[in-house]
């Protein structure tokens, strides 16, 4: 019995070092979008975290001048799920349970300065969290409260307005299921991991994004992962202009093609800025 489990753990080892290279090898073969690679120059993002607030990003001769919430109240709205409690029974006594929804909306500003010129953001951030909460009477009738309340799904979306210097209205934009951590529970298995996505609506063009997805081993193997690890901007005519590479414990990077108009480029460059100044709110 110990021969066999001393093999098991030999061949797991063995398993994940072969795909370990593979992967390493896949990683060195990939490169950016060529033409994107050879229009852009890669900027390394200085994030300048702060505690409780939204970062102040820095790239290339985009710097965020201001980066704060704004005082408007914080819209909340909290409904129960019509499928009412759930009752169960264990060792830990009674689990007496609801269903509830919770969303929220907090508004913030950023304002990005590129040499003499300045680009306004306004934004708010709107959460939608499922979650299951223990009701009076369960917590009485419990021998052990621990666990019984949790978040069942949680999801993030940003909307907002970009303004120029002179303060018209430059383009919109919107971010769906921004940095969402959803859970895996057993009435909800096997779900994957979201993925971040947007658009943006400026007065030349509308630009939206393509998630580049990272994977590794087999998509049929149960050791088979996928995350995403940067999102691109695409023109109507589906031409990456941009990109941005996710940090994932290490530097953001940026790349914006030199090509496109100023107006296109600030909004890309805002559109980065709220993603990487409120991705630890």
């Amino acid at each position: 019995m110990k021969n066999k489990s001393f093999l098991f753990y030999v061949l797991t080892a063995v398993f994940f070092f072969c795909n370990s290279v593979a992967f390493s090898q896949k990683n060195k073969d990939k490169s950016l979008d060529s033409t994107l690679e050879a229009n852009s120059e890669k900027w390394k993002v200085k994030e300048h975290k702060r505690i409780g607030a939204t970062a102040k990003p820095e790239f290339g001769f985009y710097t965020t001048l201001v980066a704060e919430k704004l005082d408007s109240p914080v819209i909340k709205k909290k409904t129960k799920d019509s499928s009412g409690a759930s009752i169960g029974y264990s060792d830990a006594g009674w689990d007496i349970s609801k269903n509830v929804t919770v969303e929220k909306k907090k508004f913030y500003r950023m304002v990005l300065g590129r040499q003499e010129d300045t680009t306004e953001i306004q934004f708010y951030i709107h959460t939608v969290s499922a979650e299951k909460r223990q009701t009076v009477l369960g917590k009485i009738l419990s021998n052990n409260n621990e666990g019984k309340d949790g978040i069942l799904k949680y999801q993030k979306n940003i909307e907002g307005f970009i303004f120029n210097f002179s303060g018209s209205t430059r383009s919109r934009f919107f971010m769906d299921d921004y940095v969402s951590a959803t859970q895996t529970t057993s009435d909800n298995p096997g779900q994957g991991n979201p993925i971040t996505g947007g658009y943006i609506l400026t007065k030349t063009d509308s630009l939206f994004t393509e998630p580049v997805i990272e994977s590794f081993g087999n998509s049929k193997s149960q050791f088979f992962m996928q995350w995403q690890k940067g999102i691109y901007m695409k023109d109507m005519k589906g031409t990456h202009v941009a990109l941005l590479q996710f940090g994932g414990g290490q530097p953001f990077y940026i790349w914006i093609r030199r090509d496109l108009d100023a107006y296109s480029q600030d909004a890309i460059a805002a559109f980065f800025a709220v993603i990487i100044g409120v991705k630890d709110l």
